[in-house]
């Protein structure tokens, strides 16, 4: 057990402190946002996964990133995505009403909106991903402002006193 402890929290240290300077991090977080926008739900997280270890970035920042697309969020991605799709795709409102997603089948109505989805997908994902990637990377930068300033190289063991 000893071994096993060891290994995981010296795994765990590694995996949530690598790559982590604050534009680093915002791009890890905005990669997780913009899969989560896209329409490959169920393998949304394993191709944000290995963007982020193509890239170097920090994988549990992506995936905390891909967190964007939960239930409650994924109807308006979904209608955004498709109603920006169907503009760019189409150069059209997107027109479905409440009966017509009722009473298609899921199969037909992906044949329907589907291309129109994925490039909304792409779009919203590119806005969203960078809008929240930038977030986080002013906020992980004034922490990391906030702590150096704290620090008094004099004194390690706490911080310095105005």
């Amino acid at each position: 057990m000893n071994r096993a402890g060891t290994w995981i929290r010296t795994h765990g240290r590694r995996l949530l402190s690598e790559n982590t300077s604050p534009v680093r991090l915002g791009v890890a977080v905005g990669v997780g946002v913009f899969f989560a926008c896209t329409p490959f739900y169920g393998v949304q997280l394993w191709l944000a996964l290995g963007v982020a270890w193509l890239c170097r970035l920090n994988k549990v920042a992506v995936a905390v990133g891909t967190q964007f697309s939960v239930p409650p969020m994924i109807p308006f991605i979904v209608f955004a995505s498709a109603w920006i799709g169907e503009w760019l795709v189409h150069g059209r409102a997107l027109s479905i009403t409440r009966d017509q997603l009722r009473s298609t089948n899921v199969k037909d109505l992906a044949a329907q909106i589907g291309l129109a989805w994925t490039v909304g997908g792409v779009v919203v994902g590119i806005a969203a991903g960078t809008t929240i990637g930038a977030i986080v990377a002013i906020i992980a930068a004034r922490r990391v402002r906030r702590a150096s300033l704290n620090e008094d190289p004099w004194n390690p063991s706490g911080p310095a006193i105005d």
